[in-house]
């Protein structure tokens, strides 16, 4: 294999400009622990954000030099600052039950915590808006610590390097940083931190929109302000266990809203802002798509529902179907007792989840459309084979039959380069998916088959769904599995498989 340059100052420069959100994340908490007077984590989230912030600085400024990385550094630049910042961020999380705890809080579920891995998982499907947790009845940990929840799950959902690159000047060399994290939408600007914020502003109004819906649907107001922010972010992160079994019909349709919102690209909220008018929507395919991702694969759902014994109302059936294909991992219903065909439909629709540029997980919408659309051209390949022409020139020559011809009749461009993206991420995913799947199955013994692939895409796919699977009874290397899938998953593989094998065939280039 050949050798390729990395930049490891600027690497590190990178990594500690990316570290200066935790930091800034632990201080505003450390306000909304004020606010409460949730005086135990007071000291954990100031030392977490002097210490992160200090070592964020002190990288920044002796190794960051934003000329020198090129698209492979950014690449090892996400993969290990999405695994670092919710590495950092459960230390706080730890700490501050620790301390509670110690206050003589005589509660079960806080105490799981004790275990760092616990905070870890968390930590993990915080950040990456997965939604899977190991808390079962949040309304029993103190508020600040719901708030980091939902913050978490706020900031995961746009992005770290997207919230970096709106604070910080950027340079033609930081657009790779932006591509890394799975991002090309421009909003209309070529300039990358322009782009940041406007995707930051519109990102902010829509919150401050959800925040709106929530409690003019009678939702309290502290209620309203973290899931507005885990909806839009389709997350799923909720305050209390029992939000949305037996909620209200006003907050179900609001939260599907809510979470159809999130699921739309930020190139098409900022057309539709721009102009103020929804015919660009309309217009374009992949989001025609996603309209009939939602409400023909919600119809389908409900007969599919409707066919089976103790079947859901068709309000609950809508909402787990529209909270699987935003990938957001609300639920209305206990998804462990559901039929296996209902669970294999949301398993289907939670891997491919919505549109490219939005909060989403899933493999999106448009590469789904590529893969199909390689498939037709191989197909059209194959019917309008000339065989007769290819006897005469293969028969005329027996060399020829040295060369191999053209398996599929489509010169290189840019739309094939899309094909062969797509084609690529999808073979990865389903690998990942697969071996994740059948490592599980061995560390889940009392689980059924469908329960543990739902469960494994639902960590996979960013959504946060649970076949009831989640719990801290799990294994150690049962959650260690999970955490690495919702890492995998945020990156969509590639910056994780660039970490995990280019780096030994590398050699330094610092001049």
């Amino acid at each position: 294999m050949a050798t390729r340059r990395i930049h490891t100052r600027s690497i590190l420069g990178s990594i500690g400009l990316l570290l200066h959100v935790p930091a800034i994340m632990f201080l505003i908490t450390f306000g909304v622990a004020l606010i409460f007077h949730d005086d135990f984590v007071y000291t954990p989230f100031v030392s977490a954000g002097l210490v992160t912030g200090a070592l964020a600085q002190l990288l920044f400024w002796f190794c960051y030099r934003s000329s020198d990385y090129h698209l492979w550094d950014a690449m090892i630049i996400a993969a290990l600052s999405w695994f670092i910042c919710p590495l950092v961020s459960a230390i706080p999380l730890w700490w501050s039950l620790k301390l509670f705890v110690a206050q003589g809080t005589p509660i079960v579920e806080v105490s799981i915590f004790h275990t760092f891995t616990n905070c870890l998982f968390e930590s993990f499907s915080g950040f990456t808006s997965t939604g899977l947790t190991l808390i079962e009845y949040p309304e029993f940990f103190p508020n600040t610590i719901l708030w980091w929840r939902s913050f978490m799950q706020w900031i995961g959902g746009i992005g770290l390097i997207v919230f970096m690159l709106s604070l910080v000047t950027t340079t033609k060399k930081t657009y790779t940083l932006y591509y890394a994290e799975a991002r090309s939408d421009q909003l209309g600007s070529p300039s990358v931190q322009k782009t940041a914020r406007m995707i930051w502003g519109i990102y902010l109004f829509y919150t401050i929109i959800a925040i709106l819906i929530f409690w003019l649907a009678d939702m309290p107001l502290w209620e309203s302000i973290n899931h507005a922010m885990t909806s839009i972010a389709t997350g799923g992160f909720m305050i209390r266990n029992t939000a949305y079994t037996g909620a209200s019909a006003q907050i179900l349709c609001a939260t599907m809203f809510i979470m159809f919102l999130g699921s739309v690209s930020f190139s098409m909220h900022y057309e539709i802002l721009r102009t103020g008018k929804l015919s660009a929507f309309f217009r374009d395919p992949e989001h025609r798509l996603l309209l009939v991702s939602f409400f023909v694969g919600a119809g389908l759902f409900e007969l599919f529902n409707l066919w089976t014994p103790n079947a859901m109302t068709w309000l609950n059936a809508s909402f787990q179907w529209f909270s699987a294909t935003a990938t957001c991992g609300f639920s209305s219903v206990h998804i462990g007792p559901l039929d296996p065909t209902l669970k294999i439909l949301l398993i289907l629709t939670m891997l491919v989840g919505g549109c490219a540029g939005s909060t989403v997980g899933g493999l999106k919408i448009s590469r789904v459309v590529s893969l199909f659309t390689s498939m037709f051209m191989r197909l059209k390949t194959v019917f309008s084979y000339k065989e007769e022409d290819d006897i005469e020139k293969y028969g005329a020559n027996p060399h020829k039959f040295e060369e191999k011809p053209p398996e599929i009749d489509a010169p290189h461009s840019e739309q094939t380069e899309r094909l062969y993206a797509a084609t690529v991420l999808f073979t990865l995913w389903v690998i990942t998916i697969i071996v994740g799947w059948i490592l599980l199955l061995k560390f889940t013994v009392n689980a059924s088959p469908v329960d543990v692939l739902f469960e494994t895409v639902s960590a996979m796919s960013n959504v946060g769904l649970s076949s009831g699977i989640t719990t801290p009874q799990l294994g150690t290397t049962a959650k260690w599995i999970f955490i690495l899938l919702m890492w995998l998953g945020r990156l969509e593989i590639v910056p994780a498989i660039i970490l995990f094998l280019a780096i030994p065939f590398t050699r330094n280039s610092e001049e």
